[in-house]
C-alpha cells in the first residue's frame, strides 16, 4: 500500500479548464458592457456608427429653426443655410456647457438616451419691431435629431 499515490486536493491545485473559461467569459462580457456604457455616456450615434461633431449638432438645431421661416409672420428674415445664419449672427449658437434641465440625466444616458440642448439666438426680422431676435433651445440627440424645442422673442442681439 505504500505505492499508493495521494490524490488529496491541496491548496496549490489548478482550477479546472472550465472555470478558466467561465472567468474569461465573464471578463469579456464586463469589458463589452463597459465599452457600451462609455459610448452611451459620451454621445455615440449608433445609427451612423460615429460621433457627431459639435458643429453637426449645432447645424441640426439651426436647420430646425430656419425651417420655421415665415415671410408673412414674425420670422420674415430668411437665411439660405446655417452658414449664412452664423455669418450674419456672430456668437449666435452653441451647445450649453453648463448643467441644463433639458440635458439627459446620467441614468438615461446609461441606457443610451443622449440628448443635449443647443442654444440658438439670431435676428428674425429687420423691421423696427421691439422684438427683432429669437432665442431658442433645441434639444438634439446624439445623431442630431431634434427631440424638443422652446423659444422666445428677444429684444437684444446675442451676447458675446
Amino acid at each position: 500500500m505504500a505505492d499508493q499515490i495521494n490524490m488529496s486536493i491541496g491548496p496549490t491545485e489548478r482550477l479546472p479548464e472550465s472555470r478558466y473559461a467561465i472567468r474569461a467569459f465573464v471578463a469579456l462580457v464586463l469589458a463589452g458592457l463597459l465599452a457600451f456604457e462609455f459610448l452611451n455616456l459620451s454621445g455615440f450615434c449608433y445609427a451612423q456608427h460615429r460621433y457627431l461633431s459639435v458643429r453637426e449638432l449645432v447645424d441640426a438645431a439651426a436647420g430646425y429653426n430656419l425651417a420655421k421661416h415665415d415671410p408673412a409672420g414674425e420670422r420674415d428674415l430668411a437665411y439660405a443655410s446655417p452658414d449664412e445664419l452664423y455669418s450674419k449672427n456672430p456668437n449666435c449658437c452653441g451647445i450649453s456647457n453648463v448643467a441644463n434641465f433639458q440635458e439627459s440625466p446620467v441614468i438615461f444616458r446609461l441606457f443610451g438616451r443622449y440628448e443635449t440642448p443647443v442654444h440658438i439666438h439670431y435676428r428674425i426680422t429687420n423691421r423696427p419691431d421691439e422684438y427683432q431676435f429669437y432665442g431658442s433651445d433645441v434639444v438634439v440627440n446624439a445623431c442630431g435629431k431634434v427631440v424638443a424645442s422652446s423659444g422666445t422673442l428677444e429684444k437684444q442681439p446675442p451676447q458675446k
